[in-house]
């Protein structure tokens, strides 16, 4: 349809106009009825249509009316140029100087540049919060920012020091000139999504976040958007980094498990109290703790044991700092953090002054509550941990008492997460430590340790930028390490903490805290951390369809398919060691487990049943006496196969359940006798998932290549490893399979 210029805008004013109804003046219907035209323009990538302000908030400058009230924002933060951080830092003091009032912020990403790609990598990030400024005036405030922090007019979308988009505002749609909300390539960009998904609840009940939800145009809302481009499964690639910064560095923590060696300078610490208080001692200790591969030194002079007596902050000064003073001066300490474990504000201060990189406070800010604000200001990393009371009081009755402690646990510690954000300390320099120990008796410490990734969850529902930063665990020698294992002396709980420290491996801690740190780096080491041993994975394309739909298994939000932690939570966390796993068990029946159609092994999406294959001659022949062959495709047998599945979850188990029995490898093979599998490689792989170590041997004897890789670039002797099959591992390396040789991820199969 050709129409003169003037007469279509004639009619869309008329439009407009209707819409405005007659209470407005002519401009305002002049500038909806300019919205309404660009919106139809065809050349327009991105169309942003005028929606009747009466049903949603689209809007130009006429019906954004005198702006008194608080609106919610988003605003986005990039740089590539200068020190980053600091201008950040920098960019968040003058809004907050502005007439903006931040609330939230997320994490921090380190991304890959996009569109001009030869320039240095951007650091990101956003931020949520209120102002009384209308969108046009809070623009040209970001921009005035921007120019005062030093940007230039230059390449579109090459280097600057500082960009500020505001992404969302209120619940408005604004089309003009100059802005447009939302912004219009969010649904492009995942160092725009990332950061925005952060400052978002999973428990969607949330006025405001339930109509910026209905901005992304699709039913998942934002996280849809975030999903289709990979969602979490990109997290950790070198397109885009979460990353915490401390010292001068991005510290990216999901490339392997940190190790925080613990330096006591207390007579009374319960594990090594009187050992390190002078200087040399310590100096000694911290050498060795290098030397054995700490990555941070965190130095304590207050005792936090049960009933232990509080210090002053004085007397807790006149013992760190010649110490730290030391400590700073030796050559050892080059590339390593120093962390101080300190709940008084000026404490921390001092220690910072004198080269400590984190605060470590133990009561997450709740003993001396200036502690928050000191460190907003000193801009260093902070733990915030979970403790109810204080060392004297929190091991009494009435702070042991939980209905469901990783639920409670998670909503306390989220409420010191939020307390340090409104303070001033961004979400991207906290760290989250559960507390095991403090205010948590035997069985609480069991349950939160395999219980990580459900408070992670739980918190993810408030926000799930908070569900997304590092954990550190500190099951150290403790109480209740002790008890199990009937170790009175704390020194002998060396071996029940790499135990502890293995299952929090397992379950999504980051940092873990030892007194014996070449036990801690030897365990960190072998563990499985890089996709091979963990019983629960997640393809790219399950991955998207859970988180949107919730997926196989419900996999649901993706807070929940994040890890893979989840299928730890059943474990029976009582003594009584002929119990059985729940449904959850970790310890899978392999031959139980439903493979993807991706073929990634353990992935959580359930593949479409195939159609039943005829048998090949080629099949290993089975005899009635040692048969065990697979069940068909017909309905009483999938019933039965079914049956029999859900029965193996739930009835006893040969393998104990207790907590302190976390071995990655077994020797639980699934002595079958001979069952019907092709003589190639994917039959063999077949007979080792089912832990048929009769059928693996008849197939190797008829020539199958132990050396065969899936399509998922797993060997045979990584799968053998995955389904904790060590004899059929063994029988591998007879006939040959590589022990050096490396998956589609690049690592090595075994360690033993």
């Amino acid at each position: 349809m050709m129409l003169h210029a003037k007469e279509a805008f004639r009619k869309m004013y008329s439009v407009a106009k209707s819409y405005c109804g007659g209470g407005f003046p002519a401009s305002d219907a002049i500038s909806a009825a300019y919205d309404l035209g660009r919106s139809l323009k065809p050349s327009r990538k991105a169309s942003r249509h005028f929606v009747v302000p009466s049903k949603a908030r689209s809007f130009t400058q006429c019906s954004l009316g005198g702006g008194s009230a608080d609106q919610e924002i988003v605003i986005a933060l990039g740089s590539n140029v200068g020190d980053r951080i600091s201008t950040f830092d920098k960019a968040l003091h003058m809004m907050k100087n502005s007439g903006i009032s931040i609330t939230r912020h997320s994490c921090l990403y380190e991304t890959a540049p996009a569109y001009v790609t030869d320039q240095p990598r951007f650091l990101n990030s956003a931020v949520r919060g209120t102002t009384k400024l209308e969108p046009h005036e809070l623009l040209k405030k970001l921009k005035e920012i921007e120019k005062d922090i030093g940007r230039t007019d230059g390449i579109r979308y090459g280097p600057r020091p500082i960009d500020l988009d505001i992404l969302l505002y209120g619940n408005s749609q604004i089309s003009t000139e100059n802005l447009i909300v939302p912004h219009e390539r969010i649904h492009e960009r995942p160092f725009v999504l990332a950061p925005l998904v952060d400052l978002l609840g999973l428990s969607i009940d949330d006025g405001v976040e339930k109509s910026w939800h209905s901005l992304a145009k699709c039913s998942g809302g934002f996280f849809e958007l975030w999903n289709k481009l990979g969602g979490e499964s990109m997290i950790g690639t070198e397109g885009i980094k979460r990353v915490l910064p401390v010292g001068n560095r991005l510290l990216d923590w999901s490339e392997r498990t940190l190790i925080m060696g613990v330096l006591n300078l207390t007579p009374d610490s319960f594990s090594d109290g009187g050992k390190f208080q002078e200087v040399e001692a310590a100096i000694s200790q911290v050498k060795l703790l290098i030397s054995e591969g700490a990555d941070i030194i965190d130095i304590g002079a207050q005792s936090t044991r049960p009933f232990a007596r509080r210090l002053s902050a004085e007397e807790e000064l006149e013992r760190l700092v010649p110490v730290l003073e030391a400590i700073t001066e030796i050559s050892d300490m080059e590339g390593k953090l120093l962390s101080v474990d300190t709940f008084y504000a000026e404490v921390a201060a001092e220690a910072v002054k004198r080269g400590v990189h984190i605060v470590n406070d133990v009561s997450g800010g709740q003993i001396d509550p200036k502690i928050l604000e000191v460190v907003a200001e000193l801009g260093v990393p902070y733990v915030a941990m979970h403790m109810r009371g204080d060392p004297s009081t929190m091991q009494s009755e009435q702070n042991l008492l939980y209905g469901n402690v990783c639920k409670e646990v998670a909503s306390e510690l989220y409420t010191r997460v939020r307390q340090a954000e409104l303070s001033g300390i961004p979400l991207w320099r906290i760290i989250i430590d559960p507390g095991l120990g403090f205010s948590k008796n035997s069985k609480h410490n069991l349950e939160v340790i395999m219980g990580l990734e459900s408070i992670r969850t739980e918190m993810g529902k408030m926000s799930l930028g908070a569900s997304h930063v590092p954990v550190l665990l500190g099951p150290s020698r403790k109480r209740f390490l002790g008890e199990i294992c009937n170790r009175a002396n704390p020194i002998e709980r060396d071996v029940a903490t790499v135990a502890a420290a293995t299952a929090g491996i397992l379950n999504g801690a980051n940092i873990v805290r030892f007194h014996n740190v070449g036990y801690g780096v030897d365990a960190a080491k072998a563990l499985p951390q890089y996709g091979i041993y963990t019983d629960v994975r997640v393809c790219y394309e399950c991955f998207n369809k859970s988180s949107s739909n919730g997926g196989a298994g419900n996999a649901g939000s993706p807070g929940n398919v994040s890890s893979a932690a989840d299928s730890f939570s059943g474990l029976n966390l009582g003594k009584d060691d002929a119990s059985s796993p729940t449904k959850n068990s970790a310890f899978h029946s392999a031959a139980a487990v439903i493979e993807c159609k991706c073929g990634m092994p353990l992935c959580i999406c359930e593949a479409p049943k195939p159609e039943p294959a005829p048998v090949k001659s080629t099949s290993i022949a089975s005899s009635s006496a040692q048969s065990n062959p697979k069940p068909k495709k017909s309905s009483s047998n999938q019933q039965s196969a079914e049956s029999s599945a859900k029965k193996s979850s739930t009835t006893s188990s040969s393998r104990s359940s207790s907590f302190l029995n976390l071995g990655l490898m077994s020797n639980d093979t699934n002595d079958k006798g001979l069952s019907e599998y092709e003589v190639t490689g994917e039959g063999l792989r077949e007979a080792i998932k089912s832990g048929d170590i009769k059928a693996v041997k008849k197939l190797l004897s008829q020539g199958v290549d132990s050396n065969y890789c899936d399509k998922q670039g797993f060997t045979l002797l990584h799968l053998a490893a995955l389904f904790n099959q060590t004899e059929i591992a063994l029988v591998l390396m007879d006939n040959g399979a590589n022990i050096q040789s490396k998956n589609g991820q690049g690592c090595f199969s075994l360690l033993f």
